[in-house]
């Protein structure tokens, strides 16, 4: 099976429109429409169907889809691997990160391990904190960091450090004038606030929003 062809149907699969997969590829449409023709000519499927101006997955279609994923994600990964081996590198150690996370923590961490261990390659992809655990879950990388615990029953988390939040206000806020903190009297008058902090933030988003 040409991996082209392969990737041509995943690509039109997630898209949804055999035009918006022919700019993604670089392909004029023809040749994808060839390209799904002859995935299905192989298969003894139909794998599109019409509906509209788009393009939809049949059940075979449906059924196909994650078959072709995994299998050019491994040849992805083959030849990674085999290319992180010509450099000299043994493994890979696949890291996905939460922008807070891969901007200040993580840069120190991965320098300390690439020092004790030269031979294996990092990489890092930075994903939102939700989609850190799914990542891991999925295979997609070994490790993540994330800014809240992963939703996964399968996942095995622990944490690392605690990391301090800093209530700023304007200069003298009676708010502020003993702890904790007033926060009806923060929020009026200054409602400035975002209405979606980070998760990890627990429980302050409910106190704010109750006294704003």
């Amino acid at each position: 099976m040409d991996l082209r062809i392969l990737r041509t149907f995943i690509v039109a699969a997630r898209l949804q429109n055999f035009r918006r997969a022919a700019e993604r590829l670089y392909l004029a449409q023809p040749t994808v429409t060839a390209h799904i023709r002859q995935l299905e000519a192989e298969l003894g499927y139909p794998l599109f169907e019409r509906a509209g101006r788009r393009v939809r997955l049949t059940a075979a279609g449906e059924r196909f889809l994650p078959h072709a994923e995994r299998v050019l994600r491994e040849y992805e990964a083959g030849l990674q691997d085999l290319v992180s081996w010509g450099q000299g590198y043994r493994s890979r150690l696949a890291v996905a990160a939460s922008p807070l996370v891969a901007r200040s923590v993580l840069p120190r961490v991965v320098k300390r391990f690439m020092e004790r261990h030269p031979d294996v390659e990092v990489s890092v992809v930075v994903l939102s904190s939700e989609e850190v655990g799914p990542a891991v879950a999925q295979g997609r990388v070994d490790v993540g960091f994330s800014r809240q615990p992963p939703g996964e029953r399968d996942l095995t988390a622990a944490p690392l450090y605690e990391d301090p939040v800093i209530l700023v206000a304007p200069a003298g806020a009676r708010a502020l004038d003993s702890p904790p903190p007033d926060w009806r009297g923060l929020v009026e008058g200054h409602r400035r606030l975002t209405p979606n902090p980070p998760p990890h933030l627990g429980d302050l988003h409910p106190r704010v929003r109750g006294a704003g």
